[in-house]
C-alpha cells in the first residue's frame, strides 16, 4: 500500500480506474550525463525512487529509450513487484543512435519492439500507459499520426498496453487520434512562459484528458527567470516549487512529472503544497491566456460549482472577470476549468483554504452553504465561522466581501420586507450578524440576500420540493386562505446582482436579489395540483406541520416575508417568464432529490 500524501490532489484518467496523485516523477535524470549509460551513482537513483514511492508519487514517466534501457532497469530493481496503486507511464516514438542522438522511431516493427523492450525492462506482462512521441524536440509537427497509432491500438487489443496517451501533439492531431482509439493524456511542453498550449489545455480538460507538461522550468527568459527568483525568495521556496505551483494550479487535468537524481530536490518538490505557494506572487495568472479578459480583477467564489454560484461564475467570466473557485472534490474542480476559472481545492469547513483564496484574491463573493436542513445549527454555524476566516483575511485591505443571505431573515411579518429591515434574531442562521460583525473590523461587505424560491435550470430547491410532498401525500396542499405570498428570482438574474453589487455596491447594505415580489402559495398549489392531477387542499398550519413532516426543508408560515429589491438600477427581469411555466417544466421532470451544490 502506497502512503498517501497530499501531492496536488489527484486525478483519474479518463475512461480508466487509474487514480494518480497530480505530483509525480519523472524517471529521465536517473540516466547518465546526456541520458546516456547508467548513473554515476546507482544506490542513490535507486533511493530516489524508494523515496519518492514512499512518501506518495503513484505515477512514474519513463521510457525504455532513456539510458537506453536503463531507467526502466532502476524502476524494476527498485520498485518490483510494483505496487497495486503505482501507474507507470512509458514513451515511444524514439531511440537512440550509437553517437547518443536521439532518432525517430516509428515503423511498425520499431513500435512492437519498443513494447516488448519496455515490458521486459520493466517486468510488466502489460504497460499502463503508451505515450505516442511525435513531432520535434519542442514543439509538435502537424502531419497524421494515424499509422503508428494504429500499431498502437493493435497491440492495447492484444492486451500489451492498457491506455494511450499522446506527446508533442497539436490539437488536430489530438482530434485524428481520437478517432484510432480513446486517448487519456498528452504530453506537452509548457511552462509559466511558454503557454501556446493554453486552449489545448482547457479543451483537454473539458474532456476529462490529463495534460502532463515537460520542462516545467524550460525556456525562460532572463527576465522570466529573474521574477520567479525573485517572488520565490519572498516566499522563502524554490523557483522549482514556485513554478510547480503555478503548473498545479492552472488547471486540475495538469499532472507534474518534475525529475531529479537527488534526493534533496525530490524532497523539494514533494514538499509542494499547491494552495501554499500562490499564484498571485507572479504577474503571470494561472487564468487561461485563450479567454479575453478585460478586468485584471480576480474574485474567489465560494460555492463556485453549485445552483446558484455556478451562475455567479459564468456572470463574472462573461463579464471579463478571471475567476477562482472553491472546489472540494474533483468533479468540481474539473466543472470550473471546463467553464474557464482557476480552481482553488479546500471546502467550507477548511478555513485555511479560505483564508488562502482570499489572499489570492481582489475580491470575494461567498455563495456556498451546506444545505443539510436536518442538521441545520452545525450549517449555520460552519457558515459563520466561515464568514468569519474570510473577513479576517479581508480586514483593512479595502477589498469587497459579498455575503449570501435570504429574504425570509428579514424581521417584516404581515408586510413586504425591505433592505431596511433586519434579520430576525430567533433564526438560526447568523451570516448577516457574522458579516456585519466583520465589517467591524474595516471590511467592505455587501449582503445580498435571496428569496427562498431561486428557479432555473438544476433548480433542486423550493419547488421541486414542494412537487415531491404533493407526489408522496397525494395532494397538493397550501396554508389557510393560500393568500400569502413567496418571493422568486431566476438564478441568472441573481447572478446579475451579485456582479452589480460587486462593481457598485455600498458597504454594510442589504440588496434583495427578487424578480416577482410574491406568488400566491394558493397558486403555486393548483399549478403542482393540476400538473399531477392529485387534489388541492386548503390545510391549516396544524394540518400542514403533518402533510410535510419529514420533508426537513420548510420553516411553515402563515405569512413567510414577501420582498422587493432596492431602486438601484439592478433590473432582475433578464430571464422572468410565467412562474406558472416554471412550475410546469419542473412537474415534466423526474423526481430529484435536494442536494445544492459543491461548498
Amino acid at each position: 500500500m502506497i502512503k498517501q500524501t497530499d501531492l496536488g490532489g489527484s486525478f483519474t484518467l479518463t475512461g480508466t480506474s487509474m487514480t494518480a496523485n497530480r505530483m509525480g516523477y519523472g524517471a529521465m535524470q536517473l540516466a547518465g550525463p546526456g541520458v546516456w549509460g547508467p548513473p554515476r551513482d546507482v544506490d542513490g537513483a535507486i533511493a530516489v525512487l524508494r523515496e519518492a514511492v514512499d512518501s506518495g508519487v503513484n505515477h512514474i514517466d519513463t521510457s525504455d529509450y532513456y539510458g537506453p534501457h536503463v531507467t526502466n532497469q532502476l524502476i524494476k530493481r527498485a520498485l518490483h513487484p510494483y505496487p497495486g496503486e503505482l501507474v507507470i507511464v512509458s514513451k515511444l516514438g524514439a531511440r537512440r543512435g550509437a553517437d547518443k542522438s536521439w532518432i525517430p522511431a516509428l515503423s511498425r516493427q520499431e513500435l512492437i519492439d519498443g513494447v516488448h523492450g519496455n515490458l521486459r525492462n520493466l517486468g510488466l506482462a502489460a504497460l499502463d500507459v503508451v505515450n505516442l512521441r511525435v513531432g520535434g524536440m519542442m514543439e509538435p509537427s502537424e502531419g497524421s499520426i494515424e499509422k503508428p497509432l494504429t500499431v498502437l491500438a493493435e497491440l492495447k487489443g492484444q492486451g500489451l498496453i492498457r491506455h494511450i496517451g499522446l506527446s508533442n501533439v497539436s490539437p488536430k492531431q489530438l482530434a485524428e487520434a481520437q478517432t484510432v482509439t480513446e486517448i487519456v493524456c498528452v504530453q506537452n511542453f509548457y511552462n509559466v512562459a511558454h503557454r501556446n498550449d493554453d486552449a489545448f489545455i482547457d479543451d483537454l480538460a473539458s474532456q476529462g484528458i490529463a495534460y502532463v507538461p515537460f520542462f516545467p522550468l524550460g525556456g525562460f527568459t532572463p527576465l522570466q527567470s529573474s521574477e520567479l527568483d525573485t517572488a520565490a525568495a519572498r516566499l522563502g521556496v524554490t523557483p522549482m516549487q514556485l513554478a510547480l505551483a503555478w503548473l498545479l494550479q492552472r488547471s486540475p487535468n495538469i499532472m507534474l512529472i518534475p525529475g531529479t537524481s537527488s534526493l534533496k530536490h525530490l524532497r523539494e518538490n514533494l514538499r509542494l503544497h499547491s494552495s501554499t505557494f500562490l499564484p498571485k506572487c507572479l504577474r503571470f495568472s494561472t487564468q487561461s491566456v485563450n479567454k479575453k479578459r478585460s478586468f485584471d480583477m480576480r474574485v474567489f467564489v465560494t460555492g463556485a460549482t453549485g445552483f446558484i454560484g455556478s451562475a455567479v461564475v459564468r456572470e463574472l467570466l462573461d463579464a471579463g472577470y478571471q475567476v477562482l473557485g472553491l472546489a472540494r472534490s474533483d468533479a468540481g474542480a474539473n466543472s470550473l476549468a471546463a467553464a474557464g476559472a482557476e480552481v482553488h481545492r479546500g471546502s467550507l469547513e477548511d478555513l485555511d483554504s479560505l483564508r488562502s483564496g482570499v489572499v489570492a484574491s481582489d475580491g470575494v463573493i461567498h455563495t456556498a452553504f451546506i444545505h443539510d436542513f436536518n442538521n441545520y445549527g452545525p450549517a449555520a454555524e460552519a457558515d459563520r465561522r466561515a464568514i468569519e476566516a474570510l473577513g479576517t483575511a479581508l480586514a483593512g485591505s479595502g477589498r469587497p466581501l459579498l455575503i449570501t443571505s435570504g429574504t425570509l431573515l428579514a424581521q417584516s411579518q404581515g408586510r413586504l420586507a425591505t433592505e431596511n429591515d433586519t434579520p430576525n434574531p430567533a433564526f438560526p442562521r447568523k451570516s448577516e450578524e457574522a458579516a456585519l460583525a466583520v465589517a467591524e473590523r474595516g471590511v467592505r461587505v455587501s449582503i445580498v440576500r435571496l428569496p427562498p424560491s431561486v428557479h432555473g435550470k438544476g433548480d433542486h430547491g423550493f419547488v421541486p420540493a414542494l412537487i415531491n410532498i404533493a407526489r408522496e401525500k397525494g395532494v397538493s396542499a397550501y396554508i389557510g386562505d393560500g393568500l400569502n405570498r413567496w418571493p422568486a428570482v431566476h438564478r441568472l438574474d441573481a447572478a446579475h446582482l451579485y456582479r452589480f453589487v460587486l462593481e457598485k455596491g455600498t458597504a454594510e447594505a442589504n440588496y434583495h436579489g427578487v424578480g416577482d415580489e410574491g406568488i400566491p402559495t394558493r397558486q403555486i398549489a393548483e399549478v403542482i395540483g393540476r400538473r399531477l392531477h392529485v387534489p388541492v387542499v386548503a390545510k391549516s398550519l396544524k394540518e400542514s406541520s403533518i402533510i410535510l413532516a419529514g420533508s426537513g426543508t420548510f420553516s411553515v408560515s402563515t405569512h413567510p416575508p414577501q420582498a422587493r429589491s432596492r431602486g438601484s438600477g439592478w433590473v432582475g427581469s433578464r430571464n422572468s417568464r410565467d412562474y406558472s411555466l416554471m412550475l410546469t417544466s419542473h412537474i415534466t421532470s423526474p423526481p430529484v432529490c435536494r442536494q445544492w451544490g459543491d461548498h
